[in-house]
């Protein structure tokens, strides 16, 4: 029968074994006892090196599966402000460029300083010269300012443009 990989030693009935069965025995005793601390060690060593792999499994599975909150906006934590696109579209369209508009063409050429047949040619050009011009999704998937409200405010930053250079005071030096 063996026991922790030693043998197990049974005592003999002689009186002339017995003092060599006695040193056997005590040295079964204190080796089984050194095995044991051993044995002790090991296992202390196995739980440590089992609890530390469990820890860092669940931290890898932590971090598998967190995901921060997202709140919006193409950076994380600004706010989404809802400009609506869309109902600044119709309105426009509404307003100028359907069959039958809300404004007429003398207020469309007051406004915007050309014929409505001009205004097509001009957002045609820039649409097909300059991809920036053409409406695109977002990453969200929501769509995008369309051709006539981009170039519209460019007409707006020009007319602003201009409007200040024709009003500003021409200098004359006086000799």
């Amino acid at each position: 029968m063996s026991f922790y990989g030693s043998s197990y030693i049974s005592s003999s009935s002689s009186s002339s074994s017995n003092s060599n069965d006695d040193l056997t025995s005590l040295n079964y005793v204190q080796n089984m006892d050194a095995r044991l601390e051993e044995m002790d060690e090991v296992e202390a060593l196995l739980h440590q090196l089992y609890t530390k792999n469990n820890l860092l499994v669940a931290q890898c599975l932590n971090k598998q599966n967190y995901q921060p909150r997202r709140r919006g906006g193409a950076v994380h934590g600004h706010r989404v402000i809802n400009r609506d696109r869309e109902g600044a579209q119709r309105n426009l369209w509404n307003d100028y460029f359907a069959d039958n508009p809300r404004y007429n063409d003398v207020i469309f050429r007051r406004r915007f300083r050309m014929e409505r047949p001009l205004f097509f040619r001009i957002v045609n050009a820039v649409e097909n010269h300059d991809g920036y011009f053409v409406q695109r999704r977002d990453v969200v998937g929501r769509l995008g300012l369309t051709s006539l409200q981009k170039i519209t405010a460019v007409f707006r930053m020009f007319a602003r443009r201009i409007g200040k250079l024709w009003s500003t005071p021409s200098v004359t030096s006086s000799k």
